[in-house]
């Protein structure tokens, strides 16, 4: 007789666990599975397998992530009518409890409500186009740091990626801590860019135990890696924050970190929140910059009729030695498009970071229900053939057509809404600078015959296979 309930309770468990796995959305999309919905037909590149399924289920479609209705947005005007027309319903993020057992809301990513509102009108404050207008003094020192490296392996064959990270992670440092790392193998910041990796490889992952309940109590510290680097994060960012508490001036502050903590205790606002809000930033400044960086040498390294063409502009308004600000875009068309167009075909956050809605809407002609995750489908708008002749071909002219303006709009790396990336333009500021010194400075070669591999892999940021190239400096 214990036996028979035993497998009676089991068999009504189970067809309990199937009817929750079924999806509410009357939505184009793919048949789930039982209990986990579409979550194992993601595959290991999530982003190739969104932009097919846009392909056949059109701009608006819905999966099943376990327990949770999700649907994906794809192509700017459905992604800029959700987020700035319909902004109070799509706006808010979607919480995993893996985010929150590390950030527990804390940070700028995952926090909602007033105390999001707070955080990120502070960091803002931070980033107006005066005080970046100053920072970019320490952008063009790191830069010239970067150029100085390169200039001592001249006529070698090297792996750039770490060091094109290091003069990334060098500018977040400065902004957020007044700190910086020297161009070395050996320095702490290979370490820290390690744990950036592993974290951002980790957390774009949809971890089955946050969307299927009855899973969490057994995964809830997996995947280790994910909750490791975090952790090695967090702590290198508690370090520095004791050592700045007792010494620094609060009458003033001179970097992200210090504003916060003078505006947290003015406010009110729990102190805990000042170390989530600063890795935010460390992690997002750090990876998404320096893997265009990595992405537009890979390309100029493929086409190198592409990068004589860059070359020849900027030689033509700069001489060798000569500073390149932020504000001499006006005189580089094709540099802008060159980066522009990296941005489209590489967009650095495939998927961007879900959303959930905050009430039942009718959108594009569907009903969504409130607390349904919302993911936007970037990689899939930005390789779309339905938007771009020649999708997958690296075009940089495409920007500076007659159709140069429409293209632009099209771009959606940034986010739309309240919701946009905070850092955008000290990541755009950044980009130029360096891409400008070092193909002006430099000549960079493929030490084989054979292309660059230009597969992508995923994560929160979209990823770039190693490669090596040979760095030769420019005389004229």
């Amino acid at each position: 007789m214990d036996f028979t309930l035993l497998f009676i309770s089991i068999i009504v468990f189970l067809f309990i666990l199937i009817i929750k796995s079924r999806s509410k959305l009357d939505i184009p999309g793919p048949r789930g599975i039982p209990v986990f919905g579409n979550l194992l037909q993601l595959g290991k590149k999530p982003h190739e397998t969104m932009l097919k399924l846009y392909l056949k289920y059109g701009n608006v479609f819905s999966l099943r992530f376990g327990a949770i209705d999700t649907v994906i947005l794809s192509e700017p005007e459905i992604i800029k009518q959700a987020f700035m027309q319909h902004g109070d319903v799509f706006n808010p993020r979607f919480v995993r409890k893996s985010r929150k057992a590390t950030s527990n809301e804390m940070n700028l990513a995952s926090s909602n409500g007033e105390y999001w509102k707070t955080v990120r009108g502070l960091v803002a404050g931070d980033l107006t186009a005066s005080k970046l207008k100053q920072f970019e003094t320490q952008i063009q020192e790191e830069s010239d740091l970067l150029c100085q490296y390169f200039k001592d392996i001249s006529g070698q064959c090297e792996q750039p990626h770490t060091f094109l990270k290091m003069y990334s992670l060098n500018n977040v440092l400065r902004f957020t801590f007044s700190l910086h790392y020297p161009y070395d193998s050996n320095s702490l910041s290979v370490d820290i860019i390690k744990n950036i990796h592993d974290y951002f490889i980790t957390v774009g992952q949809a971890f089955p135990q946050d969307y299927i309940p009855i899973l969490y109590p057994f995964f809830k510290n997996s995947p280790k890696k994910y909750f490791d680097s975090y952790n090695n994060l967090f702590n290198y960012i508690q370090s520095v924050l004791k050592d700045k508490e007792s010494t620094f001036d609060k009458s003033n502050p001179k970097d992200l970190m210090e504003t916060l903590i003078v505006a947290f205790d003015k406010l009110g606002l729990p102190q805990s929140g000042v170390s989530p809000t600063c890795l935010d930033i460390l992690v997002a400044g750090a990876d998404t910059t320096s893997y265009s960086l990595i992405f537009l040498l890979m390309e100029m390294l493929n086409n190198p009729n592409i990068q004589d063409k860059l070359h020849s502009e900027l030689a033509a308004n700069f001489s060798l030695s000569q500073e390149i600000s932020y504000k001499d875009r006006s005189k580089t068309p094709y540099l802008n498009a060159c980066l522009k167009e990296i941005q489209r075909l590489y967009p650095t956050a495939p998927l961007g970071v879900p959303h959930i809605t905050s009430k039942d809407i009718e959108f594009c002609g569907y009903k969504i229900p409130k607390d349904t995750q919302v993911l936007v489908n970037i990689y899939g708008t930005h390789r779309s053939p339905k938007i771009w002749d020649q999708p997958l071909l690296y075009k940089p002219t495409r920007f500076l057509s007659e159709h140069s303006q429409e293209n632009n709009s099209k771009i959606c790396i940034f986010g739309f809404g309240s919701r946009n990336c905070v850092g955008f333009n000290l990541a755009e500021q950044e980009l130029y600078i360096v891409a400008a010194k070092l193909f002006r400075r430099f000549q960079f070669k493929r030490p084989l015959e054979a292309l660059i591999d230009t597969s992508t892999d995923f994560g929160l940021t979209l990823g770039a296979k190693d490669y090596k190239c040979i760095i030769e400096k420019r005389i004229v």
